[in-house]
């Protein structure tokens, strides 16, 4: 059965996503490259083309793409499905297709993770987290050439709220569960096992010790916990 990923952001879906992509081979779907996520409004150019300034055009595509016997493996964000208002298209689009949905037991290191790519975008200057500042795509876990740009910054009860609206909206999701914590800490074998393929390693996580650049991380903390009961 073909299978697509929806998560959040942070929630390690370019490391499960490489593993899903890699089963839909099998039936035939074909990767989305550059960024897998398709309908996130930012990215407009693909492998497959480079004129979606639009979700019209993004779902237009799909649909005709669909007519001809081709598909696309993408990963879903369930804030740019809400934002768009397409859940209905969506669940009829991919009603043959396995959801499944990655969730987080931890809570507060993808939360932290995020805000770390959202501070290092300002320290780059770029529209949104730096690609591969968190995952290595060889065996190289330097600390300091990844996050050398970033600067302590302030956890808000904004970027808090934020957090778990997402985690909220992820919850209303039906479809196969998984948790990434539960492939640790051999993330590789244990999800070449789940999903039925073998390929050689393609993401190495970089350790990185995050907490250090947060300048209320008690705060921060005692916010965050108190916000998620």
């Amino acid at each position: 059965m073909k299978r697509i990923l929806i998560t959040n952001r942070r929630y390690g879906s370019t490391l499960v996503h490489k593993y899903i992509e890699s089963a839909n081979k099998f039936e035939y779907v074909i990767p989305i490259d550059f960024d897998p996520e398709f309908f996130n409004p930012i990215f407009t150019s693909f492998n497959v083309g480079d004129n979606f300034s639009s979700i019209e055009l993004k779902i237009k595509f799909l649909e005709e793409q669909r007519k001809k016997g081709i598909e696309y493996s993408h990963k879903i964000n369930p804030i740019d499905i809400h934002n768009f208002n397409i859940k209905d298209w969506f669940d009829e689009f991919y009603k043959d297709w396995e959801k499944v949905i990655l969730h987080r037991r931890n809570k507060w290191n993808p939360f932290l993770s995020y805000y770390v790519q959202e501070n290092l975008a300002i320290a780059n200057n770029a529209p949104h987290w730096v690609f591969g500042s968190t995952h290595s795509y060889w065996d190289d876990p330097v600390e300091e050439k990844i996050i050398r740009k970033l600067k302590p910054f302030y956890i808000t009860h904004r970027n808090i709220e934020y957090f778990w609206y997402n985690e909220d909206l992820l919850n209303t999701w039906d479809g196969t569960k998984i948790y990434l914590e539960d492939h640790m800490p051999d993330a590789h074998n244990s999800l070449c096992s789940y999903f039925n393929v073998n390929m050689p390693q393609k993401i190495f996580k970089i350790k990185l010790d995050y907490e250090k650049y947060v300048l209320n991380l008690a705060e921060a903390k005692d916010w965050f916990y108190r916000y998620g009961v």
